[in-house]
């Protein structure tokens, strides 16, 4: 469980902030960038997502984590 978390907190918030400094901002595609980019600011940024497209690459994200784990439950756990 320990691990399980530790590997979420560096996945999201350490690539967030190692992806900020590379030329072209890749660090906007990132779900900490997209939530706090769509929701929390109040003056739309120009380099930033719209809230549609945030939404649309979260879900994205969370398909694929899903379908990830469904693989692996029936891989290893059936």
């Amino acid at each position: 469980t320990a691990g399980a978390i530790t590997t979420f907190y560096c996945c999201t918030l350490l690539t967030a902030l190692i992806l900020q400094n590379v030329p072209g901002n890749p660090g906007r595609f990132t779900p900490v960038m997209i939530f706090g980019n769509s929701v929390a600011a109040v003056i739309h940024h120009g380099n930033a997502l719209s809230s549609t497209t945030g939404f649309l690459l979260m879900t994205s994200y969370t398909f694929a984590v899903v379908l990830a784990g469904g693989v692996l439950l029936a891989r290893r756990d059936a």
